[in-house]
């Protein structure tokens, strides 16, 4: 799976779990022991990446839950 690689690649926590039938995929990226910085500099990226290979996938960043604030700047791309 991507996340595992985006994860080993930016040594972080990247948990998940799906919808079955539905092709849902619902994705957590940890901060654990990272500072304020680091954090947002990995989350970013990690972002960035995701959403990239959303789109290569012909997929959404969106699900039932909304786009929320940490999505809105990728709706539309």
């Amino acid at each position: 799976m991507y996340t595992y690689q985006l994860a080993k690649e930016f040594n972080v926590r990247i948990p998940s779990f799906g919808h079955d039938g539905d092709g849902k995929l619902q994705v957590y990226i940890c901060k654990d022991e990272l500072n304020d910085e680091e954090w947002e500099n990995k989350l970013k990226e990690i972002f960035h990446c995701m959403y990239n290979k959303s789109v290569e996938l012909n997929g959404l960043v969106s699900e039932e839950h909304g786009i929320g604030y940490a999505k809105r700047e990728y709706m539309f791309e």
